[in-house]
């Protein structure tokens, strides 16, 4: 039931905002998130993303993100390097243990192209966190990280394997990790 609701509500977002941007879906055996991006504003060598994401699991458990995330190349002395900084929030609904959260994260993510800015093959980081004066619900903190290697087939679409952890310190429960392994995806721009 709960794949139907979130496939409906990925493909109506999609759908809605399909004018400019990229659609991120990516999938394990446990997991399956699917986030949209939209440029919203530019400036010098970079830009400003809005970004929703939707990640539901195995268990149940259901997790939204909304955020802003601003990326721009290193310079010209290390071609095919870009840095980024994102504020990102959260809305996490937790089936065992019984909980319920929001937070706000704070970020950071590099991508480096091997072949500067027109290669195939990109090397992506990227980290959350949100400590617990800006975590609020049934949990203390959140912490988000990630790690994965693309290769663009085309100008508008790219395959991937990555690894992410998140893990959520639930009041009373200690860490608990909403995921926490790999994945395989796909990156496609319009």
């Amino acid at each position: 039931m709960n794949t139907r609701i979130l496939s409906a509500v990925v493909l109506g977002t999609a759908a809605t905002l399909a004018n400019a941007g990229q659609l991120d879906i990516n999938l394990n055996n446990k997991t399956a998130f699917a986030q949209y991006g939209a440029p919203v504003g530019y400036h010098g060598n970079g830009q400003t993303d809005l970004e929703l994401g939707f990640l539901f699991t195995e268990a149940s458990d259901l997790m939204g993100t909304v955020g802003i995330a601003m990326k721009t190349e290193a310079g010209s002395d290390i071609p095919g390097l870009t840095f980024g900084l994102s504020v990102r929030l959260y809305g996490v609904s937790l089936k065992a243990p019984d909980a319920n959260l929001a937070a706000t994260a704070l970020g950071g993510s590099v991508l480096y192209r091997p072949g500067g800015p027109e290669g195939r093959v990109a090397l992506i980081g990227q980290l959350g966190y949100a400590p617990d004066i800006i975590t609020f619900g049934d949990a203390n903190n959140l912490l988000e990280m990630g790690l994965r290697a693309e290769y663009q087939i085309s100008p508008g679409a790219a395959a991937y394997v990555g690894y992410r952890l998140i893990r959520i310190d639930v009041k009373g429960h200690g860490n608990t990790e909403l995921d926490n392994g790999g994945h395989v995806g796909l990156r496609m721009s319009f």
